[in-house]
């Protein structure tokens, strides 16, 4: 029983199905089946056919992957057990897992299994809550989960949106890493939401106060003040009067 895809899709999945039956084979893993009665072969058909995950525990750690007592024997491939790569199988030892069934040969008693699958599907559930759950001008707290060049991504609990250099700060910042670290929290307005893409876009310089707004609150034309010389060019120099504001 085989899960259907199309076009390249169906490439693909014959493609990863044929390297994982070569890791089977290298595995030497025994999969009788006479080792699980025929509701449970029916229930795992069911589960194949569906898309519904099952579950099961790991009961051995083998070349290539892990093997899970579902009532049969099942492989879990190492690239299929989390969404991320996995260094240290052994910690997946007798812990309860759930997976989908990928493949189900009857003939070759074979049944290949992908926790990832079951990973990647709450992840999208997840992103959907909160995609529903925000709304532009909304002020949320987060925790900054990378810094690029570009800006930085901020995990808003299970979804990153991402602030772009231009809305780090009221004043000029040459790298994100000036003005944020990764791990620190913070406080970030939502500016816009592509429900389509699902991408986030967030501002952290609107949760601070506008000192262009303060400039027109303390200071009027023809008020004297002091600053501090930033920088010379050919056409006149600029002067910073107020943090943020030449």
């Amino acid at each position: 029983v085989r899960r259907p895809a199309g076009g390249g899709e169906r490439q693909q999945h014959v493609a990863a199905l044929e390297a994982i039956r070569r890791q089977l084979a290298d595995a030497s893993i025994p999969f009788a089946a006479n080792m699980a009665p025929v509701l449970e072969i029916q229930a795992i058909e069911v589960a194949a056919e569906s898309g519904e995950a099952v579950n099961g525990r790991v009961i051995e750690v083998v070349k290539g992957g892990l093997i899970l007592d579902l009532g049969v024997r099942g492989f879990l491939p190492a690239s299929l057990v989390d969404i991320r790569r996995v260094q240290d199988l052994d910690e997946f030892m007798a812990k309860e897992l759930r997976c989908k069934v990928i493949e189900l040969n009857r003939s070759r008693n074979n049944v290949v299994l992908s926790r990832r699958a079951v990973l990647e599907d709450e992840r999208k559930e997840m992103r959907q809550a909160i995609l529903d759950r925000l709304n532009p001008g909304d002020v949320v707290d987060g925790q900054i989960s990378n810094i690029v060049d570009f800006g930085a991504f901020v995990d808003l609990d299970g979804m990153d949106g991402l602030i772009h250099i231009s809305e780090l700060s009221w004043r000029h910042v040459n790298h994100p890493s000036e003005v944020l670290e990764i791990g620190q929290e913070v406080k970030v307005k939502v500016l816009d939401i592509d429900r389509d893409r699902q991408r986030i876009s967030l501002g952290l310089k609107q949760t601070q106060s506008d000192p262009w707004q303060q400039v027109v609150e303390a200071y009027g034309e023809g008020d004297v003040v002091e600053g501090r010389v930033t920088k010379v060019v050919t056409f006149g120099a600029f002067v910073e009067i107020m943090d943020g504001v030449e």
